[in-house]
């Protein structure tokens, strides 16, 4: 790559979009998406405590980043988790974490100054949003598509809203599809992407989820390359039936007939063959 992905993204510490928070999609552009294509999700964490429980704590996703195949931002979300759904921030968030998830915790560079302080991105006037909205969202975005992730297991456990949220996706990990750069099986990206394509990322251990994901979708595209213009044909022939048979099963005054639920049969196209799922076509 000629660049690296902070640069391609403007990924750099300071590069508020939208008012006083990072992310730069803080509303899902699910449009961005083909009904087949695949996504790339990174998320960071928070720690928080259980209420009812002093000496119980959770990771649940902090910053939460989705992309398409192009590298565009499907979503880049900041969640704010309230104590409504059972939990409550800690007081020195970014000083000191519970011995158990100090290893694991992930703190994004434009918190390093907050010294402990009120997490500015996290404030709802900052454009973050709820955690349950954004869990829904993320639902909504993974159902019925290949989801790819470096290191999956600790993203999927994160999410504790939503119960089923891979029930419908098809989860592709890339550290395991390149675990043979490492003896241990587990490299990260910092060690992936110079190996795969000679470009840094991660500078100083510096952890960005627009980067991670960008990184994390090109890996998978070097490996199972999606082709964006055949799926975009196959969307739009789908679509060109779909009118036709409206435009066909109209009334004498020239309305068209609701399709009843019989019309619709989920068929085989070439959204599996691109690495996607199958999309309901009309008969």
């Amino acid at each position: 790559m000629s660049t690296s992905t902070s640069e391609r993204h403007g990924t750099t510490t300071g590069n508020h979009s939208f008012g006083h928070c990072l992310a730069l999609q803080p509303t899902p552009r699910c449009d961005l998406l083909l009904p087949c294509e695949p996504c790339a999700l990174d998320i960071d964490f928070q720690t928080l405590r259980v209420i009812g429980s002093p000496d119980e704590y959770v990771q649940l996703p902090r910053r939460v980043t989705i992309v398409n195949t192009s590298g565009d931002n499907v979503l880049d979300v900041y969640a704010r988790y309230e104590t409504v759904e059972g939990y409550e921030r800690l007081e020195k968030q970014f000083v000191r974490s519970p011995p158990d998830f100090e290893a694991a915790l992930r703190v994004s560079p434009a918190n390093t100054n907050h010294q402990g302080n009120v997490d500015k991105d996290l404030l709802l006037c900052h454009c973050a949003k709820t955690g349950g909205e954004v869990e829904s969202w993320v639902h909504q975005i993974v159902a019925n598509r290949t989801v790819v992730m470096h290191g999956a297991m600790h993203d999927v456990t994160s999410f504790k809203s939503v119960a089923d949220m891979w029930r419908t996706s098809r989860i592709t990990d890339t550290q395991a599809l390149y675990a043979y750069l490492q003896p241990d099986g587990l490299p990260s990206l910092a060690i992936v992407m110079p190996t795969v394509f000679g470009s840094s990322i991660q500078p100083g251990d510096q952890h960005f989820t627009i980067e991670n994901a960008w990184a994390t979708m090109l890996l998978h595209q070097n490996l199972h390359g999606f082709d964006r213009v055949k799926a975009i044909a196959a969307a739009a022939s789908v679509d060109r039936e779909q009118g036709s048979a409206a435009s066909t099963r109209a009334d004498e005054t020239g309305r068209p007939i609701e399709e009843s639920a019989e019309s619709v049969d989920v068929v085989e196209d070439d959204c599996h063959a691109l690495g996607g799922v199958s999309r309901k076509r009309k008969r």
